[in-house]
This record gives structure tokens, sequence and C-alpha cells, in this order.
């Protein structure tokens, strides 16, 4: 469980957890680049992201629910 202050910090609900998750992207054929590699963390971002400060590695449009 976060700490008060990190609650307050990332406007967590009390209805919202605070998960970490460790993704490795690997492309089996080649490298990916960093623009490929932060495109498809923002993608996993996003389709896990409810709360109101989002923190995105690139510039991106959040899709609206």
């Amino acid at each position: 469980m976060l700490p008060p202050a990190a609650r307050t910090r990332l406007r967590l609900r009390p209805d919202q957890k605070n998960v970490l998750l460790r993704v490795t992207l690997r492309d089996l054929a080649r490298t990916l680049t960093h623009a490929e590699a932060n495109a498809l963390r923002d993608a996993i971002y996003a389709a896990v992201h409810e709360g109101e400060i989002a923190e995105w590695a690139t510039r991106v449009e959040r899709r609206s629910s």
C-alpha cells in the first residue's frame, strides 16, 4: 500500500490501486528503436491507466473512453 503522501501526489481515489508492471519489449528479428519501444510502452500504459496523472514516454493523444 502506498503512503498517504504518495496517494495524494498521484491523486489516487480510494477505489483505485497503484500497480507496477514489468514488460519486456523484444522483436525476434531486429532491434527496436527508442521510438518504437516508447510507442509500445505508451500503448500498454494507456490500456491500464485510469488516474488523473499521466506519465507518457512520448507525446500522444489519449483516447477518451
